[in-house]
């Protein structure tokens, strides 16, 4: 036989010939498997759909959509809700100020740590010794301590117990505080002694 190189009929080739579609995805070309010549060899060849790939002239993407249930409604109304909380809570919110309270000659401010600083933002006046007592709520490693960098401070908060700071401001301004991590800030603006 001329397909064996010794001139001898070899069973492989003769199974070969009688039945060509026995190795027919051996011998097909290699193809993109969404291309439409591809398709049509697997249909000429009558090899089945693969079930792992499924063409995508075969899916239904021209199915109309339904409409919203009830229940789908409240699920995003409320979604849309909640951003819209958190977007006021963190940025829009106006901040409870506190203003110190001079006693025997030092201005005293009673702030909370709870998840932040209540109040935020706090007024002293320049040239006055000023008090901070941090009432530390929060058992967060975050509120741990409380650094107030222009005055070169940076204070161990002890959770459940009110830890007094104190400093002068020499001059007017503003100055931020926060908490050792940088996540939780509040403002001391220092305002001119009359």
């Amino acid at each position: 036989m001329p397909g064996s190189p010794l001139g001898q009929s070899s069973p492989l080739v003769d199974n070969e010939l009688e039945d060509p579609h026995r190795l027919a995805p051996a011998i097909a070309p290699r193809t993109n498997p969404s291309s439409r010549m591809h398709l049509q060899m697997r249909k000429a060849l009558d090899i089945p759909p693969s079930p792992i790939w499924t063409p995508p002239t075969i899916l239904n993407r021209s199915r109309p959509q339904k409409p919203m249930t009830s229940i789908q409604w409240i699920v995003t109304a409320a979604g849309l809700g909640l951003i819209a909380w958190v977007n006021y809570y963190f940025f829009l919110a106006g901040r409870r100020v506190g203003s110190a309270a001079l006693k025997a000659g030092v201005q005293r401010v009673t702030v909370t740590v709870d998840g932040g600083y209540e109040p935020s933002e706090i007024h002293v006046r320049a040239g006055l010794p000023v008090r901070l007592d941090f009432n530390r709520k929060d058992r967060g490693s975050c509120t741990d301590e409380v650094v107030l960098g222009d005055f070169g401070i940076r204070q161990f908060l002890t959770p459940g117990k009110v830890t007094a700071v104190q400093f002068t401001p020499a001059r007017p301004g503003t100055y931020d505080f926060a908490c050792g991590m940088g996540m939780l800030h509040g403002k001391l603006i220092v305002t001119e002694a009359p």
